[in-house]
């Protein structure tokens, strides 16, 4: 039910439907509540509770066109935009018939929400309560687009029965968009599509203060030309089946990850953290992951490359959570298709995986500082064929092996491998962890080329099981000054 305009007083806020109505009336005209005196002053009376009185204010002309619904207060100029203009700016779904109630199908109420806000580069809005969502949300990218609620605990999207896409945003270009203050809380089980889903050509995204639970996939960052930078801050991707975020990306932007959390159960773990197939100059600060198959997979494409990435307080753990089997690695980073370089890790953490903390194959320049690979299944680092270019300082591999006694070691480097300086590392135990599990704390495999070089020294290398350094390397290198009992 709308109130006349004729009612409206100083206690009264007008809905968007009074508006509606007032504008589309053929009764009084506005200018009836509002009466205007000459152009150089303008006296409205306004009706209080306490007492009537006047206000004058000399300097404004008020401007009211119902016939092209445009109402403007000008001061020197005479430009009026449309209240259609006005509601665009921020697109409510429930001005659409969304009812956020928790049961109600608003599907097609956020979809017509979607499609005005699109049509005319606004953004939508979500008021606090819980909007069911049936089918995918599909819209064109436009400049500026934003999609947010009040925060993540009090708005909440309620996918059902879905097996796509909840937010389809692949086609056109994206620069940009902003989507922040949501949670997404799946029923059912997931077998197929994406929460967020960005397009082939992405640019300017700030994605922030959201929290999942559930779904198949959670964020995917489509592949080609990053043409600005991308910001993923303060969020938790909680019980996803497959990819939590994927990265697929080309070079002249940015990519900046911090403050995410990802956690999943052991029954609904069989996914990726973080999937990486192709980036450039991509930061990760303060990352936590637990429970999923392998937290951080870096494997380049085919003819594709990931280079120059940087990890700080980054944590990697999918025996968590009551995953008993099968596990990967925490950490696997890997020329596949293309090259992958110039890699910086920094207060990284590996524990309790079911593989092995660390493992790098085929990757150039690299930087290990104060990493800290623990109680794994299987080894602390391992390095795989062709890595060359590496230094480690002061890391920790102990107690890895960890149900498999002697079987793998603290840190391993296999032939052929080139160019790695190891020092002021300790493999072996620790307080937590006192049996001597691990085979070797370093061990260099045999058979590398001559032209190899290593630089392993400083070390602290008590409570293997098999030996502290075994040396299988050819060619110049230098061992000495460990520490080995």
């Amino acid at each position: 039910m709308t109130v006349p305009a004729l009612q409206w007083n100083f206690d009264y806020v007008p809905s968007v439907a009074d508006w509606q109505a007032a504008f589309a009336s053929a009764g009084p005209q506005i200018a009836t509540v509002a009466p205007l005196a000459d152009a150089a002053t303008a006296v409205i009376g306004i009706s209080s509770q306490y007492s009537p009185q006047d206000h004058v204010h000399p300097a404004a002309t008020i401007v009211i066109g119902l016939a092209s619904a445009a109402l403007a207060i000008a001061t020197g100029s005479t430009t009026a935009r449309t209240l259609a203009a006005r509601f665009a700016e921020r697109v409510d779904v429930k001005d659409f018939g969304a009812t956020g109630n928790g049961w109600t199908d608003d599907t097609p109420a956020i979809k017509a929400a979607f499609a005005y806000a699109v049509a005319s580069a606004g953004s939508v809005y979500f008021p606090p309560g819980s909007y069911v969502i049936s089918s995918t949300i599909t819209a064109v990218p436009v400049s500026g687009l934003k999609i947010y609620g009040d925060n993540c605990l009090t708005t909440n999207l309620l996918p059902t029965s879905l097996t796509t896409d909840l937010f389809d945003l692949t086609s056109g270009s994206l620069t940009p968009i902003e989507i922040c203050g949501l949670s997404v809380e799946y029923s059912g089980t997931s077998i197929a599509g994406t929460i967020f889903n960005f397009p082939t050509n992405c640019g300017g995204l700030n994605f922030h203060d959201v929290i999942t639970n559930g779904g198949w996939n959670v964020l995917t960052l489509g592949g080609g030309t990053l043409s600005q930078s991308l910001y993923v801050d303060r969020c938790t991707f909680d019980n996803f089946l497959n990819n939590g975020l994927t990265i697929q990306i080309g070079s002249g932007g940015l990519l900046f990850v911090s403050r995410l959390i990802m956690n999943c159960s052991g029954a609904n773990a069989n996914g990726i953290g973080i999937n990486c197939t192709s980036g450039q100059s991509i930061t990760f600060d303060t990352i936590q992951m637990q429970g999923m198959y392998t937290p951080f997979s870096f494997i380049a494409s085919s003819g594709n490359f990931i280079t120059d990435c940087t990890f700080t307080n980054c944590y990697g753990d999918n025996a968590a959570r009551g995953r008993t089997a099968p596990g990967g690695d925490g950490w696997t980073i890997e020329a596949g298709g293309g090259p992958v370089r110039r890699f910086l890790l920094t207060n990284c953490w590996a524990g309790s995986n079911l593989g092995n903390g660390f493992t790098f194959v085929g990757v150039d320049e690299m930087m290990l500082s104060n990493c800290i690979s623990i109680a794994n299944q299987q080894g602390g680092f391992f390095f795989g064929a062709n890595c060359t270019n590496f230094q480690m300082n002061n890391c920790s591999a102990v107690a890895n092996s960890y149900t498999n006694h002697g079987a793998y070691n603290g840190i391993s480097i296999i032939a052929p491998c080139a160019n790695f300086v190891i020092q002021g590392c300790r493999c072996g135990v620790s307080s937590d962890f006192p049996v001597a599990s691990q085979g070797y704390g370093i061990a260099i495999g045999a058979g590398s080329p001559s032209s190899n070089e290593y630089i392993v020294t400083a070390n602290l290398l008590g409570g293997n099981s098999a030996a502290g350094l075994v040396n299988g390397g050819t060619g110049s290198f230098l061992v000495g000054n460990n520490l080995v009992t």
